[in-house]
């Protein structure tokens, strides 16, 4: 980590240099000839040169054109490979819903992405391409990966040594599939239960934040990136995310505006980075959130601090087509010259080369500036020596949800759960007698898993998603997509025997069980689609809960969500109540484990859980008093 952060310095200073400029402008005619440039003996395919010296060799042999495409990040669905070649793209990713043509395995992902990098060494140049994907919770967008637990449970955890293991695995099996750049962790501090992004965060409070998200850039990077099992980390959502208000978004409160003062910005929103930026990520990805009006992809002022203050040398790239959201013309200026070296388009490509490209002649970008943003991304590709292996091999497709990872993931499920009520000793459930198992939620690993799973707003078997996200389960059954796991039912099953579980969709029909294990809560959402000023239970749940009382058997309530929800519903009916979360591929297998007693309760809770909707937001130290409060956990 050292000779990267003495490497980066350097090309820090490079990137200021005027004197490069005189040497570029020089160079800039010789290069534009089109087609394959002779360059194998060039210094900077030599990599026995300092990283800075080869990437200064490479730049000055770039024309401007050339330069703005690397600053370019396309999506599949628009740049394909013959793309990559005619334009010289910089970088390529996979948005929410996207997947290889051929399917979603490891296998496929590796020959698609290694299909956009052979294409990429057939430029003029033959720079390699970055490819980024969003693997938030796992690579879950690859069958068979291991999914982990969203960072909401992961906070309950509170555990940075299975977060490092957590993000080491992620690198992994993200690794193999050809993938270079992982849009994640999320170290957003989370100050509003109604948004829709609140179970990408691992607390409301920024101390579980700044460790459990610095140990997550340790396991990706491991302190270098050349390796063929790590990844780019990307700290992300600069900055303020979760600190936006209600009712400053047209969607409620996601991509909103936060009025903070800069002292509690600082120390709430701010710190987070400050210690991520300790163990040097690649990357930082900006936020679509305002501070006090301003839109953080022009926030100049602040892209400054992280810069300056915090020290972050790497490379800077916007959130999806973060731009448009500006006012006014040159939106695509206004956040280079910002700072943001990358932009996520990510549509119109060609566009964006023809539009920046006219912005430097017309003195409305510098080249300068231009200098300095493909310095960071060039850097990037060398430092994960992509220019001598820049295509993937199979070497770990074995290790894609291995019994070794699923391991991990079914101790991260043990670690999240919270019991939040526990009486007349429901729990641990009896090892004699049938078990009642409650709610379509206990047998669906899409609902067990949430957002970005397989899709951008994840899939679900029996739930009825927003309407902005119901097609993914619609694609999810005719394509047969589904994550790699053990629900439940399942896990239960596996336990007791078939002659031992009693299943029903309603709470109907269960008497004589030992216990009611009903299990409730949310259906996948993400980003602005799970925005909500109503967290009650949804009318069935409640249901639910209230049949399985009314069958005379004890009720465990098990709460699948992102965040606390509003349980005052449910609380006379129920003798036990476990916080899940969203716990993932061994939903089954890591709820059974604590629930029939094998394992302790450890979780506590990282977020304060509300009693109504009238006391959100509610943060510890606010003075509210909350139905459990922060760190609680029988």
């Amino acid at each position: 980590m050292k000779e990267r952060r003495a490497a980066r310095a350097a090309l820090r200073k490079i990137c200021a240099c005027v004197a490069i400029l005189a040497f570029v402008s020089c160079a800039k005619n010789a290069g534009a000839q089109t087609g394959q440039a002779d360059t194998a003996n060039a210094p900077y395919r030599n990599a026995a040169l300092p990283i800075a010296e080869r990437v200064e060799d490479l730049l000055a042999r770039m024309t401007v054109k050339e330069k703005v495409a690397q600053m370019a990040q396309a999506v599949i669905y628009r740049a394909s490979p013959a793309d990559v070649t005619a334009h010289a793209l910089g970088s390529i990713l996979s948005g929410g819903g996207d997947h290889p043509a051929s399917g979603i395995s490891a296998k496929d992902w590796l020959e698609h992405t290694n299909a956009y990098q052979k294409a990429a060494l057939q430029t003029r140049l033959g720079i390699p391409i970055l490819y980024g994907i969003d693997a938030v919770h796992g690579s879950a967008k690859t069958g068979g990966a291991t999914v982990f637990p969203h960072n909401v449970g992961l906070g309950a955890a509170n555990d940075a040594g299975l977060v490092e293991r957590i993000g080491r695995i992620t690198a992994v099996e993200t690794a193999a599939g050809g993938v270079h750049w992982n849009f994640a962790p999320c170290i957003a501090v989370s100050r509003d239960e109604r948004w829709g992004r609140a179970y990408e965060s691992f607390s409301e409070s920024p101390d579980i934040v700044s460790v459990l998200g610095a140990a997550f850039v340790r396991g990706h990077e491991e302190g270098a990136l050349s390796g063929r099992a790590t990844i780019a980390s990307t700290a992300k959502h600069y900055f303020a995310d979760g600190g936006a208000e209600w009712g400053t978004s047209p969607h409620g409160i996601d991509r909103g505006d936060s009025t903070l003062p800069e002292a509690e910005l600082r120390r709430i929103h701010l710190a987070p980075y400050a210690a991520v930026m300790k163990e040097n990520p690649a990357t930082v990805m900006i936020s679509f959130s305002s501070i006090s009006g301003v839109k953080m992809h022009e926030n100049a002022r602040w892209i400054d601090v992280l810069r300056e203050e915090l020290g972050f040398t790497g490379l800077i790239v916007s959130d999806w087509a973060g731009h448009a959201e500006l006012v006014g013309p040159n939106k695509y200026a206004k956040a280079i010259n910002a700072g943001i070296d990358m932009i996520m388009i990510p549509e119109d490509f060609t566009g964006f080369i023809a539009e920046v490209s006219k912005n430097v002649t017309d003195g409305i970008v510098s080249e300068a500036r231009v200098d300095e943003a493909v310095t960071r991304i060039l850097t990037l590709k060398f430092e994960l020596g992509l220019f001598e292996k820049p295509l993937a091999d199979d070497s770990l497709l074995p290790l894609v949800g291995s019994d070794e990872h699923m391991a991990v993931a079914r101790e991260a499920v043990r670690k999240s759960l919270v019991l939040l009520e526990n009486k007349n000793r429901a729990l641990p459930l009896p090892a004699e007698g049938t078990i009642a198992l409650v709610g379509t939620k206990a047998k669906d690993l899409g609902a067990l898993s949430g957002g970005w799973t397989i899709y951008w707003g994840g899939y679900s078997e029996y739930e009825t998603l927003h309407p902005t996200l119901e097609w993914n389960s619609r694609r999810a059954a005719s394509s047969g997509f589904r994550v790699k796991g053990k629900d439940i039912l399942g896990a239960f099953t596996e336990r007791l025997g078939a002659d031992r579980i009693a299943y029903s969709d309603d709470g109907r029909g269960i008497r004589g069980a030992k216990r009611a294990v009903v299990v409730i809560g949310e259906a996948p959402y993400t980003e602005f689609t799970g925005d909500s000023d109503n967290l009650a239970l949804s009318k069935a749940d409640v249901e639910r809960v209230r049949n399985a009382h009314a069958e005379g058997v004890p009720v465990v309530a098990v709460i699948v969500s992102g965040r606390p929800l509003i349980i005052d519903s449910i609380l006379p009916y129920c003798e036990a109540i476990v916080a899940a979360w969203l716990p993932g591929s061994m939903a089954g297998p890591g709820i059974a484990d604590v629930l029939f007693g094998d394992y302790p309760f450890t979780g506590k809770l990282s977020f304060t859980w509300p009693a109504s909707m009238e006391q959100i937001p509610i943060n510890a130290g606010d003075g509210k008093k909350g139905l459990y409060p922060f760190g609680y956990g029988l």
